[in-house]
């Protein structure tokens, strides 16, 4: 289906960076999380959201103007401190396995540190605008490629035994992503136990010596 051209959608209003007015704009976003995380996207207005930070919706305004942009710059909040960490585990020059055990982490932690931004960002990209979420998937598009260079880089160096690369990718997010759908802080697993339980399924899968499974072309994935 052809998406339909999107009419301009206006850029989020801009702060120095680590300034006051972009400290305030990220203690709104943590509301606003809760808020969504709490009643849903649809039904957080931008009156919830004043009232939970205190404030006027005017005063709100000054920060950003729509649900919108709220719900962008949440977007962005969750990918930027992903890729952020993804620089990093790269500059370690760890080995493939310690930089898997790394990502496995970071993605299933999200879910204690920063929960809200974590429902918004699987539950809710379809309801932002058109333009912001081309902007959003480009994001998650490099974070993609991040983890499918571990994967590659595994193999080249004999770490890992060969597979589809996006395939193997696909399915590592599919059980990461979906820690959300049902994790508690108050369950019987902490989201430490969870990532070390998958990075060891994960590992088991991959690593020279398990179980042979038929070596498709990198990009096998039908997705």
């Amino acid at each position: 289906m052809v998406e339909r051209r999107a009419t301009r959608t206006a850029k989020p209003k801009e702060f120095p960076a680590g300034g006051k007015g972009d400290r305030r704009r990220r203690e709104i976003l943590d509301a606003a999380a809760k808020v969504i995380n709490k009643v849903g996207y649809a039904n957080a207005s931008l009156e919830d959201i004043a009232a939970a930070n205190k404030i006027s919706k005017s005063a709100l305004y000054h920060y950003f103007r729509s649900r919108d942009e709220i719900l962008f710059a949440m977007h962005e909040v969750l990918t930027n401190d992903f890729l952020d960490h993804a620089a990093m585990v790269r500059e370690s020059g760890g080995s493939a396995t310690e930089m898997l055990r790394a990502a496995i982490s970071k993605m299933v932690l999200a879910n204690e540190s920063i929960p809200g931004y974590v429902q918004a960002f699987f539950e809710h990209y379809h309801d932002l605008s058109p333009a912001y979420r081309r902007t959003a998937h480009a994001r998650s598009v490099e974070y993609t490629r991040f983890v499918e260079s571990i994967l590659e880089k595994g193999i080249a160096d004999g770490e890992f035994r060969p597979m589809p690369v996006h395939a193997t990718t696909l399915a590592i997010f599919g059980m990461c992503n979906w820690v959300n759908k049902w994790f508690r802080p108050s369950g019987e697993l902490t989201g430490a136990a969870i990532a070390e339980i998958w990075t060891d399924l994960v590992l088991g899968g991959l690593q020279l010596g398990g179980t042979t499974a038929p070596a498709g072309p990198s990009d096998g994935a039908g997705a």
